[in-house]
């Protein structure tokens, strides 16, 4: 299906829900992977036909995820030559000659492993798992391919493994180029707590990733064509980052102005665009703006005000903050004493390491600051990445063509598709009706299983 239709599609049936649930108008926040160019070409229709909250400042267009994979992309295709190298050394070892690998393996009276997996050009991943792997082999995978290799000049399978420590040591760095990327893709496709207010932080440990590498010669070009996409992302990055990340009471206004402009530092930009300052000044328009809605909102709901923290406790806290702002500047409302409150210096070390975002609006943030955590509520309920719906309700991984079998069939047991045809063939039975395939309950023996349980019995001996 072309990409046109696809996008038309998509635009169609999102539309089509929010009038048939009649949600126009009430609609914060639309979470959409911009891959195919549907922010660029329909957003401005979008906004137009629906008339989404606050006029869609809060919508998140792009996948935080998909972001990091295409600058992981970008850098392995910048080392897919050193890569090669360690690949094909691996395929020498552990599969072309495993059982010589083997045996030299027990005369160092080390433990041999054939799941040390190979690169996978779809699943970064697997290039990460391999490499790491390999790296802490390293010693006994030089003295066996400089002991074995000499001897099979006129084989195919070595043609091209010529490691020397530079490599080595390039390996090394991108595996902690790639350790930062795995480490950020998993914090922000977690589907169990918010990942929006992360996503700055993400940027920050990025950035200042970048500019430690960006001083070694080798890695300077390829960091520069990452930079470039994070980039594209940053400047575009909507308002819904910036406002959940001030909603975290670890961070605060103050914080994300301190991140952002680190951001900038790391990065090397030109202080005087004021990027910062910008982003800023939209992150405050767009709390004061939500702010104001959710004001009325709660005003006009007067069976709530058991949650709500009585008035004359609030004054004081405000005139107490207020009296020691060195700026005297009067708080009239908790949004003014929230942004004036330093959190950090109440905070214990060990409730700022395990610190719980949605426990402290639960348990606290709700009394003292009740119109605030109405507006946290929804905006942490924004997750920065749709892998973990993408995984949820798609079907990669989850067919059994050609290159997904060959694929387990390298880096997995084939016991995982053997269960997966077997259940299929139960599950379709049962569908038509039939009987062809039982699944045994505990204690019960079949003979529908036999053929099953003798081959994987033969592998697992």
């Amino acid at each position: 299906m072309p990409a046109t239709t696809i996008r038309k599609d998509i635009y169609e049936v999102i539309v089509s829900s929010i009038c048939e649930f009649k949600l126009k108008e009430k609609v914060m926040n639309v979470s959409i992977d911009d891959s195919d160019g549907f922010y660029t070409a329909d957003m401005k229709r979008f906004k137009r036909e629906v008339k989404p909250m606050f006029n869609g400042v809060f919508f998140h267009t792009k996948c935080a995820c998909h972001m990091l994979n295409s600058m992981v992309k970008s850098i392995l295709d910048y080392v897919a030559p050193v890569v090669t190298k360690f690949e094909k050394l691996c395929a020498y070892a552990f599969y072309y000659h495993a059982k010589e690998f083997r045996k030299f393996l027990r005369g160092k009276g080390a433990k041999f492993s054939s799941h040390i997996g190979l690169h996978i050009e779809q699943d970064w991943n697997t290039t990460y798992d391999m490499l790491g792997r390999m790296v802490k082999q390293k010693p006994l995978l030089v003295e066996f391919y400089a002991t074995c290799g000499d001897n099979e000049s006129d084989s195919d399978n070595d043609s091209g493994i010529d490691i020397d420590d530079n490599d080595w040591e390039n390996i090394e760095s991108l595996l902690g180029i790639l350790k930062v990327f795995r480490s950020s893709t998993i914090r922000l496709s977690n589907a169990y707590y918010p990942t929006t207010p992360l996503v700055l932080e993400e940027i920050l440990l990025l950035t200042h990733m970048f500019k430690e590498y960006k001083q070694k010669p080798f890695w300077e070009p390829g960091i520069l064509g990452m930079q470039s996409k994070l980039l594209q992302y940053y400047e575009t990055m909507p308002e819904v980052f910036t406002c959940a990340a001030a909603l975290n009471p670890k961070i605060g206004l103050n914080g994300v102005e301190n991140i952002l402009e680190d951001i900038e530092g790391y990065l090397g930009l030109d202080t005087s665009n004021d990027y910062a300052k910008a982003s800023m000044r939209k992150c405050y328009d767009a709390l004061h703006e939500m702010f104001d809605y959710y004001e009325k909102m709660c005003r006009g709901r007067g069976g709530e005000r058991d949650m709500i923290m009585e008035s004359g406790s609030r004054n004081i806290i405000m005139e107490s903050v207020s009296r020691k702002d060195s700026r005297s500047v009067v708080i009239s409302n908790e949004l003014e004493l929230y942004k004036k409150t330093d959190f950090l210096n109440v905070m214990r070390c060990d409730e700022y390491e395990d610190f719980d975002i949605l426990e402290w609006w639960r348990s606290k943030g709700r009394y003292q600051y009740p119109i605030l955590a109405e507006m946290a509520r929804d905006l942490l309920s924004v997750q920065a990445s749709t892998l973990a719906l993408e995984f949820a309700f798609g079907l990669n991984g989850r067919v059994l063509d050609e290159p997904t079998t060959y694929k387990m069939s390298l880096l997995s047991s084939p016991k995982w598709y053997e269960v997966r045809v077997f259940l299929k063939e139960h599950f379709d039975a049962s569908d038509q009706g039939k009987e062809k395939v039982k699944l045994v309950e505990d204690g019960e023996e079949s003979e529908d299983l036999d053929w099953f349980s003798d081959s994987s019995d033969e592998e697992m001996s």
